[in-house]
């Protein structure tokens, strides 16, 4: 992974299971999506969610500094405006701003 900054892409179902993805762009403007695994949720709150999202990070050697977008379905304990993952995130990272995963067929 050599790109400077990267957006945050994740994927909660039912099965309580987490798929987390990245997409980035270098600077001869590839662009790069990345898988970085499939996880397992012990709860699906949004506290727990975090909590492996930025494990996952640190595993991957991803500073949340570098983070510049989150991208998440429309489930409350995802995107909630207070007290979801995405405003959570934005706590620790104000520039990681959060877009619908409705937004992905935009393919910017």
């Amino acid at each position: 992974f050599q790109q400077k900054m990267f957006s945050l892409t994740c994927d909660e179902s039912t099965l309580e299971q987490l798929c987390v993805g990245t997409r980035s762009v270098n600077d001869n403007y590839e662009i790069f999506e990345d898988v970085l695994g499939l996880y397992e949720l012990s709860r699906q709150n949004a506290e727990a969610i975090v909590e492996v999202i930025f494990d996952i990070l640190t595993r991957c050697g991803l500073n949340i500094s570098a983070c510049r977008g989150q991208s998440y379905h429309g489930a409350s304990s995802i995107s909630r405006i207070y007290g979801g993952v995405s405003a959570l995130v934005l706590k620790r990272q104000s520039k990681a701003f959060f877009v619908h995963c409705n937004a992905h067929c935009l393919d910017l």
